[in-house]
């Protein structure tokens, strides 16, 4: 206990430092190469969810992963996916690639189902320790953003505040983009968001037994959308900006190696 005063002078002190350096008039992003592993939900033997008129949440996921690695990429963005085809991952070799490689953060992209076809919309899991899985953290609009700070990779916050972070900020830009049913923020107890160190969000991208968000999850233009929520929101919870990376190209990038 009595170490305590000292942690918290030492948290309080990395904060001011980074706040003071974010608000510089110019801030120099190519001294932070973001890193980003998306997890397109399922593959191979497990096809997931699957709509009423047979729509495969693999697939989805996949399509939507690649548009949202795209994006990144435009933005600068080192990117790598956890499959980039048909192919099944247990959770631990998914869990075992974003350890392996510890990027700035990971997002698992997946499709909801539901006994109730009625029920649709667009939810965010994150891992919070003292919350059950489906407990609902807070709606976007609860959130402060003047909380958050940047880089977020430097911030010298804990993983948990990272989160949400993360989570805010995909969450709100989706929602915007997408015109979908917010189903909040909420606490998941998932293996592959809660076993690694890095700042992890699982977004459900809308609802499968519901007949005609399904029919949207597979359609070209809003999986676009999704993509660009989920890319710009990413953007925005590393540097508080969306196109941070793309004003300050960085030639010859290295990437990490993507073998398993």
């Amino acid at each position: 206990m009595k170490k305590f005063p000292l942690v918290f002078l030492i948290i309080v002190l990395v904060a001011q430092t980074v706040q003071e350096f974010v608000s510089a008039e110019e801030f120099e992003y190519d001294q932070f190469k973001a890193f980003v592993i998306l997890d397109p939900g399922h593959g191979g033997k497990d096809s997931g969810a699957v709509s009423p008129s047979g729509i495969l949440e693999k697939n989805v996921t996949l399509s939507i992963a690649q548009k949202v690695a795209r994006r990144l990429s435009e933005y600068g963005v080192s990117v790598l996916l956890t499959r980039t085809d048909d192919r099944f991952l247990s959770l631990k070799e998914r869990n075992l690639f974003i350890k392996k490689h510890r990027p700035d953060l990971s997002i698992s992209i997946h499709a909801n189902s539901s006994p109730y076809p009625h029920v649709k919309g667009f939810e965010s899991f994150m891992y919070f320790k003292q919350k059950k899985t489906g407990f609902l953290l807070c709606s976007v609009e609860d959130l402060d953003p003047g909380r958050f700070l940047y880089p977020m990779s430097v911030s010298g916050q804990a993983r948990e505040n990272r989160c949400m972070q993360l989570a805010y900020f995909i969450h709100r830009k989706t929602i915007q983009l997408t015109g979908a049913n917010d189903r909040g923020v909420k606490s998941g107890n998932f293996y592959v968001i809660k076993h690694n160190q890095s700042p992890s969000l699982l977004v459900e991208t809308g609802f499968l037994s519901n007949r005609r968000e399904s029919e949207k999850l597979a359609q070209h233009e809003y999986q676009e959308k999704l993509a660009q929520g989920l890319a710009d929101g990413s953007m925005l919870a590393m540097f508080g900006k969306v196109n941070a990376l793309s004003v300050i190209a960085v030639p010859n990038k290295e990437k990490p190696n993507d073998s398993r």
